[in-house]
């Protein structure tokens, strides 16, 4: 049913999420609208695939408000300051929607890393040893690290769309 709600796939070298574009490339001009919608559905569905393993962020509160999300910190990173939401959506502050990504992105591995080892073996069972062995080959190589997915920054750089572009359709994947 999820899969029927939150269609992924590709158009061209963009990652799609129900029928939305996330990405952009300097030979195909996505509009901003576009791009927060996809990020709305692909927050959206981290947090139906959270809400469905029965998983809580540890570290991250996610506003879901469709194009407009947002993300912040469960502890402010001073213990003196308040709590800081980082925009999902362009155009923000473009320093601030890095970091939301970046937090999103370490959600994504955290719910990663919870569904591997508490449901991992379910999830071998579900599927033949080979296609089990290709969609693990495959969701490997798009290992998390800091602000990278596949080795790719999921840092929007204006000067450099076609990495973001990459890191956008990996995380996509990756979800």
């Amino acid at each position: 049913m999820i899969n029927e709600i939150f269609q992924i796939g590709t158009s061209e070298e963009l990652g799609t999420i129900s029928g939305f574009r996330l990405g952009r490339l300097p030979t195909t001009d996505v509009k901003w609208e576009e791009i927060n919608a996809a990020m709305g559905q692909a927050v959206y569905l981290l947090a139906v695939l959270a809400h469905r393993f029965n998983y809580k962020f540890e570290r991250y509160d996610i506003a879901l408000c469709g194009a407009y999300t947002k993300i912040s910190l469960k502890k402010p990173l001073n213990s003196q300051s308040k709590q800081t939401k980082y925009e999902l959506f362009m155009p923000s502050n473009e320093e601030r929607y890095n970091q939301g990504l970046v937090f999103l992105l370490d959600s994504l591995k955290s719910l990663t890393n919870y569904v591997e080892s508490n449901y991992g073996s379910l999830v071998q069972k579900m599927f033949a040893t080979k296609e089990y062995m290709n969609i693990k080959n495959q969701t490997c190589r798009l290992d998390i690290n800091s602000d990278l997915i596949g080795k790719q920054s999921i840092k929007y750089n204006s000067n450099n769309l076609p990495q973001w572009t990459k890191a956008c359709k990996y995380f996509l994947t990756k979800l």
